[in-house]
């Protein structure tokens, strides 16, 4: 019989000895343990700026602020995953990046094909270097149509999918009495 002792909150592994008895007496055996949590990191993504404004055509720098831990302490590896456009053909108007790293600065064109605007967005991937457990998070750049009430509604309608943020809120406002 092998008897193991796991945390709460971490997975247990079953492993499997194959023991001959010795001259008919029971053999004992220890074993070291490493348990694996069964929490992966967590992630936090802040684009700045989150809103492009004029849609000029111009290359605009985005900077990405990025917090993350594991819930045991361990060091996380960050790396770029995706940015993607909602323009379809937009792949020109996303420069700078390098996919599978840790970057954090890259350029996103301030243009929108019609109606209600363009959407950019940035994944990033944590991953628990002990565990390898990972967690992705989004965040998106708005380059909106107008300024106009339409336009307004579709932002407001984008914060509640995407998650309060107040930085972006305060763009929302400067871009407006701009």
């Amino acid at each position: 019989r092998l008897d193991s002792s796991v945390p709460p909150g971490y997975p247990a592994t079953p492993s499997s000895f194959t023991v001959d008895a010795v001259c008919g007496q029971p053999v004992s055996l220890n074993a070291t343990v490493q348990a694996i949590p069964a929490l992966p990191p967590t992630i936090t993504v802040k684009l700045s700026p989150g809103i492009i404004w004029p849609p000029n055509g111009k290359l605009v720098t985005v900077q990405a602020a990025i917090t993350a831990s594991s819930p045991d302490g361990h060091a996380t590896d960050i790396t770029l995953v995706s940015v993607t456009s909602s323009d379809a053909g937009a792949a020109d108007d996303i420069k700078g990046t390098s996919i599978g790293t840790d970057d954090r600065v890259f350029q996103l064109r301030a243009e929108r094909s019609g109606r209600p605007g363009r959407i950019y967005t940035v994944t990033y991937q944590a991953t628990d270097t002990v565990t390898g457990l990972t967690t992705t998070q989004s965040a998106i750049v708005i380059v909106p149509h107008s300024r106009g009430l339409a336009s307004l509604l579709w932002l407001l309608s984008l914060l509640q999918t995407h998650g309060h943020d107040r930085g972006l809120y305060a763009q929302i406002l400067q871009m407006l009495s701009s």
